[in-house]
């Protein structure tokens, strides 16, 4: 879709997108601390449970420079089978910042424990477990405080390079759960293409978790022609994958799909740049029939080329 020739969307900071240049998380491993002393990896009895919030102070440095400081607030929403998918909100006086990951259930591989350490906490003093581990995806290096009664993270270190990353443990509310089994809409996946001349770029959207309030947790994989921080996951109200923070810009288009003509619904999300999404949305069969992604050199357009 031509954007400039047939809508004009406000772009002056509808909403945010994943990747947020000015601020920066290294690692927000919801449950590690949890999955590491529980003990539980492979059962599902007495394990955390979505509804579950952790609040931090949060503090990040970039070569030594202050980043960022203020509040981070992670509330596990979903879940499949083997991950839990957690909602992230960094936020400042200045800046708000929303964002969704999945977080594997298993205890982080090559995890150990290196000491003790007392410290003092908002719940008073703690003798906490040090346990260390190098994320596999980022190459972060991890510092845990955990404390062994309640398996809560109540300091993380986060190291990659020359950034830094500080959590300091505020609040949180734990809900568990005696067992879980994922729903058939877990892996139901859509498949897109942008064609410029003979070459065609793939791009899959997937439902990979089951949220509260009959939500999903979907992924949209840029991963064939984006080297790197190409999973962008958002909240939908459906397995079709209309993120929940879209913006329906109330324009709509006759678009050609492969399901025939149809009239979509515009929806978006975009920076207070104009870079981000936008979502050529069929309210009736709640389809996604075309992705677009805005950026500084033009616009990407995803046709929609298969569907279960």
């Amino acid at each position: 879709m031509e954007l400039n020739k047939k809508i004009k969307i406000d772009r002056s900071g509808v909403s945010t997108l994943l990747v947020i240049v000015v601020v920066i998380v290294l690692v927000v491993a919801a449950a590690a601390a949890y999955m590491i002393l529980s003990g539980n990896d492979s059962q599902e009895e007495d394990t955390i449970a979505p509804g579950t919030v952790m609040e931090y102070d949060y503090t990040t440095t970039v070569a030594g420079v202050k980043d960022f400081e203020g509040t981070l607030e992670i509330t596990i929403v979903g879940q499949n089978a083997k991950e839990y998918f957690s909602m992230v909100k960094q936020s400042n006086s200045t800046i708000e910042v929303t964002f969704y990951l999945m977080d594997s259930k298993e205890s982080p591989p090559g995890a150990v424990k290196t000491g003790t350490e007392e410290m003092d906490t908002f719940e008073g003093m703690k003798t906490l477990e040090i346990w260390e581990y190098t994320d596999a995806d980022t190459g972060t290096a991890v510092k845990l405080y955990a404390d062994p009664e309640n398996g809560m993270s109540y300091k993380v270190e986060e190291t990659r390079g020359t950034d830094y990353g500080l959590r300091i443990l505020k609040s949180y509310d734990l809900k568990w759960q005696g067992s879980y089994k994922e729903s058939k809409a877990i892996g139901t996946t859509y498949e897109y293409a942008y064609t410029f001349g003979t070459i065609s770029v793939p791009v899959e959207m997937r439902c990979v978790a089951d949220c509260l309030g009959g939500q999903y947790g979907v992924v949209y994989d840029f991963s064939s022609f984006i080297p790197a921080d190409n999973l962008v996951y958002y909240l939908s109200d459906n397995v079709q994958g209309l993120p929940a923070d879209a913006v329906n810009t109330t324009y709509t288009y006759p678009l050609d799909t492969i399901d025939g003509p149809v009239t979509v619904e515009i929806w978006s999300i975009v920076d207070g740049y104009g870079y981000g999404f936008l979502f050529l949305y069929d309210p009736e069969s709640k389809i996604v029939y075309e992705i677009d992604i805005l950026t500084v050199s033009g616009d990407m357009d995803f046709i929609l080329t298969k569907k279960p």
